[in-house]
């Protein structure tokens, strides 16, 4: 049987960053699954032009959004391998990101899932509720949260 993958959301910030370091110090080496989520572009436009006519434009921005999470989860894997695991990058497109880590998390049986304590959400971390909380609160498995070191 293979050795059950931890998971590590990664957005490209500083603290997702400092979480695999921290990880790769802490955690066994073994199977790791780097995971960007992304938004798809609203579909549902609300104007006398109708939704067809913003169809080509948002099929646009989900090209784009979809690569660049894909390139930022591999970029996120390549950090992993640097600090010894088998890293493999997968991007996921899903409206509510901590449900998507869990869930991602559930799918591949991960033996813990590993977050950065802030990361690029920005005022949506603040009105909706962090990730890193929400992930914590709601886990089945162990959530490691790390904060990246601040200058004083």
């Amino acid at each position: 049987m293979p050795e059950r993958p931890i998971l590590i959301a990664y957005d490209g910030s500083g603290d997702a960053k400092s979480a695999i370091t921290r990880a790769g110090e802490l955690l066994t080496p073994g199977p790791a699954l780097v995971v960007t989520i992304w938004a798809a572009a609203e579909r549902s436009v609300s104007t006398s032009a109708g939704p067809a006519t913003y169809a080509p434009i948002f099929g646009e921005i989900d090209e784009l959004e979809r690569s660049d999470a894909r390139a930022t989860a591999e970029q996120g894997a390549a950090l992993a391998r640097e600090v010894g695991f088998d890293a493999s990058p997968l991007a996921a497109r899903s409206g509510n990101v901590w449900r998507a880590i869990l869930d991602l998390a559930a799918e591949h049986d991960a033996r813990a899932i590993v977050v950065g304590s802030r990361g690029q959400g920005g005022l949506a971390d603040v009105l909706l509720g962090n990730v890193p909380g929400r992930v914590v609160h709601h886990a089945d498995r162990p959530v490691l949260v790390v904060r990246a070191k601040r200058s004083s």
